[in-house]
């Protein structure tokens, strides 16, 4: 880029402000992902680590103490939607960025002179701003409309900051999306995606599946829709954003692996009764193979590249049997209904299954539910 076209920063709080100032925390999220599933700790040190430090440093800058005495953030700008005040999106991507931050420490095994400050920020950064809908756009800023984005959700997805296990997280968690999806007048082909996603992440199968579903049917999506051979058009524009959300809306059904747990057909539509997964890769560089029949699951192996911590919701009804590939038992501890705790070496496997049973662990193809044309094929 030459110096004539050099853009100048946008600055929080002024009328240079873009909706892009939390872009680059949230490009960060996708490279903490990056290392999650792989454990390559390069990832974090050479990438992550000093550019999430700066991105954080920006809005520190900005940061100013209120009334209450919680850190507030100026006006920035909700993505595709308005302006506000302590911003929701901004407020869950400078939240994020500092926890992880800290996370970076402990796995560098370093310390940083500015790791106080994260702290503090985590301890005093101001509350998501709420009403009787949700969790608001930003401070006295409800969504009063359709609103294609979901950039005032990123604390449920996909940062995971509220979790469905946790009871308390629960009722916000539903009263904002369910806000939101009511109204889809104004959406796009990837708000679908994104909010069959997140109905997974609380176990809303049903829901989850029909939002996929009127995506993927082709359905007209105000001027977008995906196209047979799984790309996607809205108005004149041909893009791939919603075909690739709307595979991942498919592997959240199947397989989820956030907030330390490994979840195994956590969300799968009693519509379908079969479905058999082969190598997908998780967070802690884990490889999932998993088969279910007849709505119930019939087996799931899990083999560790890295040897990370194996929590696992399999979900299988009554008693199980784990062990390794030559069939001998594995040690575990239950720590819950259809969760144990595995320790499972580096380059170890673990195959459970219920009581008794020894099924041949190979993946096999399913065949489609009712009438279905194979995404991507000709007539």
């Amino acid at each position: 880029m030459t110096p004539s076209s050099a853009r100048p920063s946008r600055v929080p709080g002024t009328a240079t402000k873009t909706d892009n100032n939390g872009n680059l925390i949230w490009a960060m999220h996708n490279v903490w992902l990056s290392y999650r599933h792989t454990m390559d700790i390069r990832i974090v040190r050479d990438v992550l680590y000093p550019i999430l430090a700066k991105a954080v440093n920006f809005y520190d800058h900005f940061l100013h103490e209120g009334g209450d005495g919680k850190l507030h953030l100026p006006l920035t700008r909700s993505p595709e939607w308005a302006d506000a005040e302590d911003c929701t999106y901004d407020l869950s991507l400078l939240r994020w960025g500092c926890a992880t931050l800290l996370d970076c420490l402990r796995i560098l095994r370093t310390d940083h002179p500015r790791a106080r400050r994260w702290r503090e920020i985590l301890d005093r950064l101001v509350a998501y701003p709420r009403d009787a809908t949700g969790i608001m756009i930003g401070a006295d800023k409800p969504l009063t409309e359709s609103h294609r984005h979901f950039s005032h959700m990123l604390w449920l997805y996909p940062l995971h900051e509220l979790d469905w296990d946790r009871p308390a997280d629960r009722d916000i968690m539903r009263t904002t999306f369910d806000h939101w999806v009511k109204d889809r007048s104004l959406w796009a082909g990837y708000s679908y995606a994104v909010a069959s996603s997140m109905a997974s992440r609380m176990e809303r199968a049903e829901e989850a599946l029909d939002l996929l579903t009127f995506l993927t049917d082709g359905n007209l999506i105000k001027n977008a829709w995906i196209t047979p051979n799984t790309m996607y058009v809205e108005g004149g524009n041909l893009a791939t954003e919603s075909p690739l959300t709307a595979a991942q809306s498919i592997l959240e059904m199947a397989v989820q692996s956030h907030n330390g747990v490994l979840r195994v057909f956590p969300s799968v539509s009693r519509r379908w009764p079969d479905l058999s997964v082969h190598s997908v890769r998780t967070q802690g560089a884990f490889l999932v193979d998993a088969d279910r029949s007849a709505g119930r699951t019939r087996w799931i192996r899990v083999h560790s590249e890295a040897g990370a911590p194996l929590v696992l919701h399999h979900g299988i009804p009554g008693p199980i049997d784990v062990r390794d590939t030559r069939g001998r038992p594995l040690r575990y501890r239950r720590t819950g209904p259809g969760r144990i705790e595995i320790p499972l070496a580096r380059d170890a496997t673990a195959l459970i299954t219920p009581r008794g049973h020894r099924p041949d662990p190979a993946p096999r193809d399913v065949p489609a539910v009712g009438d279905a044309k194979p995404w991507g094929l000709p007539d």
